[in-house]
């Protein structure tokens, strides 16, 4: 089981790292934080399935998570800004995730 832990956490590690750093290269942005912020959420990510969540709540961990790691990494300017930022980070997501599922 700590092999499975391990990987786990080593490869959301790099997934979110590269998400990170792709939304930063999009936004040309410089991710001061990305290694603190993809951490967080690689945890974020392992240990939410040891809570039983409804699935709004899984929701709101979700976009909290994703909330708390564009926070980590960019540093708030405005909410003009900021917005656009998650909306990068979303899209980007979703776009990888995307050419994850296809391959």
């Amino acid at each position: 089981m700590e092999v499975v832990f391990e990987l786990s956490l080593c490869i959301n590690l790099f997934l979110n790292s590269f998400i990170l750093k792709l939304t930063g290269l999009v936004l040309r942005e410089k991710a001061s934080l990305w290694f603190i912020s993809a951490l967080f959420g690689s945890i974020v990510s392992l240990l939410s399935p040891l809570f039983i969540l409804s699935i709004p709540m899984k929701i709101v961990l979700q976009v909290a998570t994703s909330i708390i790691m564009v926070l980590i990494s960019f540093k708030y300017k405005n909410l003009k800004k900021f917005v656009l930022i998650i909306s990068i980070f979303v899209l980007v997501t979703f776009v990888f995730g995307g050419g994850c599922l296809a391959l």
